[in-house]
């Protein structure tokens, strides 16, 4: 064996045993802590340990074979504790893959880790003894004897050793130098490797723990708000670029009362704000004018950035933004939805920040933690912030306006912090932003509801009446009365314009529009109710149960964290067709889907002829929530239902009249959320029969469909104060939901409140009641 062969072997050994002992002493160090999340630190050392064997293996391939000569006493020792260490490399690197967790693996993967790792750890100890026997080895006696037969000397001072790579000239070095400490021979390489791997631990670390972080902070419906806010003016040019033009001034009177007199800005500069302002900006109007709109418009619009950009000089800019919505799950109407989703959006933006929560606990975030985590990271000085925040429907909020305003004031006072906010005018509300930069929505959208009558009356009226220079100026004063009556309130002008359509279908005259638009109310709480009494008679009973099914879809008590189930035509027409309001077994009447498609139909109609044009009906362009995208089945079935503006939503909840009035005609609460509840496992029960056999796919849509059902028969419970046990115990996943898999549930999923197993096979939902079972009654 040549000298460059002999010690390139012996390198290559003294690398496979310094890092096997490294890495055996790490396990050793995860056991006694014991967490599986450093398990996942693993991966690089399992890898590299496999470099490494390959380049012994390729080592030992000139001394494998026939031999030239015989090999010396020490070439053979060397070669022997080549093949040991060869070995021993190879069964580290075994135990290790099998620790190795897999990307988003469960948490009962990672148990199931834990677990082998303990039960392995004596076969590891013993791999850690043998490495230390080949250590000892080469440090006593076969590295000395090598450098003697390989005469490391006269290779140092030969004009050969400087074509050597680095890890063999060091180890020649030190061995002519009589260090024969394997901790000496490799340090070198070592330190590299060391800082190589700990550099990516601590990128897995950080990975891991912002997966962790973000998980924990997002929920399913953290920007439904913003999603589903309607595009008012889709289809106008520029209907809000106002916003960031230098504002107009507004024309008032002289002291005669006669000549107009230019007075004052109509709004606070708002870009001038983003620019150069500080504090807060409030944007205000009457309900239905557009606020949510606008701020939407704002978020998403590129001159926002343009113009923060100026602000924020050389500071990384975010622009994190929140919708409150009260007709939402309680985090998008709450305090803590706001922190979570701030902190969320600027982790996202800002992946630097996440070094600021390694250490912190994910256990304790509530509302306190919560918000010292918000200030923690806007007060940090590793990476400079200047943040303007965006927050739309603060009188949305649900508890007191005192709360959210001292957020905001809080937030308003870092100097790296500037907060743009919307809400109704409110007296709390007035009094704390009455001298903050400000606008009033009513007074700026005129010309965009002018345009918008224009875009959606001037054909139609073309069409029924041949224009000449009369009734020509009798259709401009129409639409100048439209707008003048609507007051800056975008969602009275809607329903004008849709009722003056409706006129000119049933060949309206001029002076008959005219006096429909003269006679609608101009409050809209009035509006309303004018609407609902519309209804023909023959019509309210079906009409109510239609309105109060879409208004308690959405409305709970309490929240779990699952995605949320959204009232479609399909939806609806398995909740429309429960009959059985007490508390009885669950029974499905098996319906074919042409007959499915055939009832829907007929629900679109009598939807758009019942409920006086209160509920409006959208395509839905993302699939359906438990159908999926599947091109087999017709689209009318995913047709989302809505009410005409979240206004309509707050009259029936909140006007007495309009109370009195479906609780008279319509069902109980508790009647409506179990029609509700059983609906949506008719749907299920029918969604099964798509799908024959298991769908073992995460994520499973069966989920959030038995969570939605689930939390309105536990509402049900509450308002009763009795069970629906006989309901609950009826429901025989089994049997009649196939597409249901209970197997390697992700930790959100609170199925210990609502499941027990049975035979290790079947999963039967029982009751969560409000009286009659506790918690820890359900899992006995």
């Amino acid at each position: 064996m040549d000298p460059v062969t002999g010690l390139g072997l012996a390198a290559s050994v003294i690398q496979i045993v310094t890092f096997g002992i490294q890495t055996v002493e790490a396990c050793g160090q995860m056991y006694q802590q014991g967490s599986i999340s450093e398990y996942s630190s693993l991966d690089d050392r399992t890898g590299y340990l496999a470099n490494l064997t390959m380049s012994l293996q390729q080592s030992l391939q000139p001394s494998s074979g026939a031999q030239s000569r015989a090999l010396a006493k020490e070439e053979e020792d060397l070669v022997v504790l080549a093949r040991k260490c060869q070995g021993c490399a190879e069964k580290l690197q075994k135990e290790l893959r099998k620790l190795q967790t897999q990307p988003h693996a469960s948490a009962l993967h990672a148990i199931r880790k834990t677990a082998r790792a303990i039960w392995k750890r004596k076969t590891i100890e013993k791999l850690h003894q043998e490495l230390l026997a080949y250590r000892s080895t080469l440090e006593t006696s076969l590295l000395s004897r090598l450098s003697q037969r390989f005469d490391v000397q006269g290779i140092l001072i030969d004009k050969s050793f400087a074509n050597l790579d680095t890890n063999l000239k060091h180890l020649v070095t030190c061995l002519a130098n009589s260090q024969t400490s394997l901790a000496k021979l490799v340090v070198q390489e070592s330190e590299k490797t060391r800082d190589r791997i700990d550099r990516l631990q601590k990128f897995q670390i950080d990975e891991r723990r912002y997966r962790e972080i973000v998980d924990i902070l997002s929920y399913p419906d953290i920007s439904a708000r913003q999603v589903q806010i309607d595009h008012q003016f889709d289809g106008i040019e520029n209907s809000y670029d106002w916003i960031f033009d230098e504002p107009q001034t507004r024309p008032s009177l002289s002291s005669d009362r006669t000549t107009p007199q230019e007075q004052g800005p109509l709004w606070d500069d708002f870009a001038r704000w983003l620019k150069s302002g500080h504090g807060v900006y409030w944007i205000n109007g009457k309900a239905g004018s557009g606020k949510s709109t606008l701020m939407n418009y704002i978020c998403t619009h590129k001159r926002r950035v343009e113009l923060l950009k100026e602000w924020c000089s050389t500071r990384r800019l975010l622009t994190p933004m929140f919708f409150f919505w009260n007709s939402g799950s309680l985090l998008q109407k709450s305090i803590d939805g706001l922190l979570r989703s701030l902190i969320h959006q600027m982790i996202e933006e800002c992946r630097e920040l996440i070094g600021c929560l390694i250490n912190d606990s994910l256990r304790t975030w509530g509302t306190r933690r919560l918000t010292d985590i918000l200030f923690n990271l806007l007060a940090q000085s590793q990476t400079p912030l200047a943040v303007c925040i965006f927050i739309d429907g603060l009188d949305e909020f649900e508890g007191s306006s005192d709360i959210v305003l001292e957020m905001i004031t809080k937030l308003a006072n870092q100097t790296n912090v500037k907060v743009c906010v919307s809400s109704r005018p409110l007296l709390a509300y007035e009094e704390a932003f009455s001298r903050k930069p400000s606008l009033k929505l009513q007074d700026l959208t005129l010309e965009s509801i002018q345009k918008y009558a224009e875009l959606k009356l001037s054909n139609p009226i073309r069409e029924r009446f041949s224009l000449d220079s009369n009734n020509g100026h009798e259709a401009e004063g129409l639409l100048d009365k439209i707008v003048r009556r609507a007051d800056g309130v975008f969602i009275w002008a809607v329903i004008a314009i849709r009722d003056v359509r409706e006129g000119l279908r049933e060949m309206a005259d001029m002076n008959e529009l005219a006096e429909m638009i003269e006679s609608l109310p101009g409050e809209l709480d009035d509006l309303f109710m004018g609407m609902l009494k519309r209804i023909k008679p023959a019509y309210q009973r079906d009409a109510t149960k239609f309105l109060q099914i879409v208004l308690y879809s959405r409305l709970l008590d309490f929240e779990l964290y699952s995605p949320p189930f959204e009232m479609d035509l399909c939806t609806l027409h398995f909740s429309h067709s429960q009959r059985e309001l007490r508390d009885t077994p669950f029974i499905y009447y098996e319906v074919s889907t042409r007959e499915l498609v055939a009832a829907c139909r007929t629900l679109k109609t009598r939807l758009l002829s019942h409920t006086a044009g209160l509920l409006e009906l959208t395509p839905s362009n993302k699939g359906h929530q438990l159908y999926g995208t599947r091109q087999d089945l017709d689209p009318v079935l995913f047709v989302k239902i809505n009410f005409l503006h979240k206004t309509v939503r707050d009259f029936l909840l909140n006007n007495a009249a309009a109370k009195s009035r479906l609780d008279l005609i319509g069902l109980t609460e508790a009647q409506v959320r179990l029609c509700i509840a059983r609906g949506i496992l008719a749907q299920v029960a029918h969604f099964s029969q798509e799908y024959v056999g298991t769908l073992d796919v995460w994520p499973n849509p069966v989920y959030p469909a038995f969570l939605a059902s689930l939390q309105h028969i536990s509402q049900t419970e509450r308002l009763l104060g009795s069970s629906q046990a006989k309901l609950m115990r009826s429901l025989d996943f089994a049997t009649f939901a196939r597409a249901y898999h209970v197997s390697d549930k992700p930790d959100w999923f609170p199925i210990e409140a609502f499941l027990i197993e049975n035979s290790g096979e079947t999963m039967d939902l029982v009751g969560m009641a409000a009286a009659g079972y506790a918690r820890n009654d359900l899992l006995d």
